[in-house]
């Protein structure tokens, strides 16, 4: 999960990058224009029409790499997402079809779960152990906000993931 997020931030980094130079370019074209206008080069009416015209893709080159920077990766989505079905496990458990219910334990507990002396223990390392961590140090970093509980959508989404 790491590895992908990685790489999407990574791409949406590029594309922040590409943003931030189409932006320096157009700002570029509309000093050339006023330095053209400034030498009697084109006239009032040309450079004014330019001048909009570049305002204008400034405007909204700016506009789009914002939204970009803003928006919210599927990776902290699926984290929160996460959070949520750890946090009221008892609940979207008790809640759950005979079919999800199986869905759910299969991703918490990939290997088998071995009933011992009175105890459940898990001989894996994989699943629930793996996703504790990582959303614990989301959580540290202040990535992942507490969530309310929502409907079983979310152990559908991890059966696929998972």
């Amino acid at each position: 999960m790491q590895q992908v997020f990685a790489e999407k931030e990574g791409t949406r980094e590029n594309e922040v990058r590409i943003y931030r130079a189409k932006i320096q370019r157009t700002k570029e074209l509309l000093n050339a224009a006023e330095d053209k206008y400034f030498q009697d080069l084109i006239d009032a009416e040309s450079y004014k029409r330019v001048k909009e015209r570049y305002q204008a893709e400034i405007a909204t080159l700016e506009q789009e790499m914002n939204t970009l920077k803003e928006s919210e990766t599927g990776y902290m989505k699926y984290l929160r997402e996460s959070l949520t079905l750890l946090e009221n496990l008892d609940y979207h458990f008790e809640n759950a079809s005979f079919e999800d219910r199986q869905k759910l334990l299969k991703i918490l507990f990939p290997d088998k779960l071995i009933f011992d002396n009175g105890h459940f223990i898990n001989p894996s390392k994989d699943g629930i152990s793996l996703l504790v961590a990582d959303i614990k140090e989301f959580e540290d970093q202040g990535a992942v906000s507490k969530a309310k509980p929502h409907d079983l959508k979310v152990v559908k989404k991890l059966g696929r993931v998972g």
